[in-house]
């Protein structure tokens, strides 16, 4: 699905119920910390790139909720398009 195409819910839904963070937690294999982003910060970039592609169909769907005013959803908007520019292809 490309990024200028919203989810709709299901497809929202099934991302949602497929997506593990577990591997994220501390202590798992992408948990990383302030050491590590000082030792290798392109495996740590890697790392939040692949955290990134889980999670941004959810702040997209997010930004187009009509309740939520504008103020709050531009600095949103304004995360994805620099998180879009460090991770390619998300």
């Amino acid at each position: 699905m490309s990024k200028e195409n919203a989810m709709n819910y299901q497809d929202l839904d099934s991302h949602i119920n497929n997506l593990d963070l577990s591997d994220f937690e501390p202590g798992a294999k992408h948990h990383f910390d302030a050491e590590a982003v000082s030792l290798d910060p392109s495996s740590v970039l890697k790392k939040i790139c692949k955290l990134y592609r889980g999670i941004r169909p959810i702040l997209v769907a997010i930004t187009k909720i009509p309740l939520i005013p504008g103020k709050f959803t531009k600095p949103l908007k304004t995360f994805i398009k620099l998180m879009d520019t460090l991770c390619p292809g998300s």
